[in-house]
């Protein structure tokens, strides 16, 4: 697999976007995947006291600037997007 991370937003570098989210946000169970695989999120990757839903329906994964692990956050915030892609479709 190959990574390419871009900002949407230039100079927005606080957040970077991983691709995964709370699969049923309306039942709030904290089971989280991430979106190309459908994968489970393992729970030994989230940061301390995460996921929060701090301050209000958080349904996203991402990585914050000098912490370690993962955090959810509002899909609104401007940041970098972390992409994911085969060598197959590099080629083109």
């Amino acid at each position: 697999m190959y990574m390419h991370a871009f900002s949407p937003t230039p100079g927005t570098t606080d957040t970077v976007w991983l691709g995964g989210r709370e699969a049923d946000p309306a039942l709030e169970n904290d089971i989280w995947v991430w979106d190309t695989s459908g994968a489970s999120v393992n729970w030994a990757l989230w940061y301390s006291g995460q996921p929060d839903n701090g301050g209000g329906p958080q349904d996203h994964i991402c990585l914050w600037r000098g912490e370690d692990g993962l955090h959810d956050l509002e899909p609104f915030r401007p940041g970098l997007v972390l992409c994911e892609t085969s060598a197959e479709d590099l080629l083109c």
